[in-house]
């Protein structure tokens, strides 16, 4: 979270870590693994974020933007990457009250 946020957290929890076989994209004979916790930032957010989609302040290659979206209204289709689609499944079901 630092190299992407440039802000420190604390590790609440482990979420998950990939359980299935996901090929890499640069070579499909390699096995991508993700790691996921649940965190909390140690000092007020620092980094812009949005409640929009591709919030870009401006349009360059590994551009980021950051945008927060309600727990209430997550759907595992926001997600481009399969083992992100499981983990906003299973947010959702954690998470929805």
């Amino acid at each position: 979270m630092v190299e992407e946020t440039g802000q420190e957290v604390e590790v609440l929890e482990h979420f998950y870590t990939t359980d299935f076989f996901v090929p890499s994209a640069f070579n499909p004979t390699k096995q991508v693994i993700s790691i996921y916790y649940l965190i909390k930032f140690k000092e007020p957010l620092k980094m812009k974020t949005s409640e929009k989609k591709f919030d870009f302040s401006e349009l360059i290659d590994n551009a980021q933007s950051f945008r927060w979206i309600k727990i209430s209204e997550l759907d595992e289709n926001e997600f481009t990457l399969p083992i992100d689609k499981v983990v906003g499944r299973m947010i959702s079901q954690r998470f929805r009250k």
